[in-house]
């Protein structure tokens, strides 16, 4: 069922990108580098369809791929807003 599948790959892609930020934030790493990252191809992609060039000739998975930039954004900007708290948590009942 292509449908399935769809919602599938869009759940698998999520998730990565929440492993991604736990990743990056155990790393040591600014996990804000994801959010510009994605903001910068949301801007390419914008700039190609103003343009008028078709998606098939920039079909790039990165620009593509679902669930879509402004969702993974999004998503990524929550998993970094909830990382936030539970360390601020963590910090107000060590004391």
């Amino acid at each position: 069922n292509e449908v399935a599948a769809h919602g599938h790959k869009k759940k698998m892609e999520i998730e990565a990108d929440d492993l991604a930020v736990s990743y990056l934030i155990k790393a040591g790493h600014d996990p804000y580098g994801m959010v510009r990252v994605l903001k910068k191809l949301k801007k390419f992609k914008h700039k190609l369809r103003q343009k008028h060039i078709a998606p098939k000739r920039y079909s790039s998975a990165l620009i593509n791929k679902e669930p879509g930039l402004e969702l993974r954004i999004q998503n990524i900007q929550n998993q970094i807003a909830l990382h936030n708290k539970k360390l601020r948590g963590q910090h107000e009942t060590t004391y």
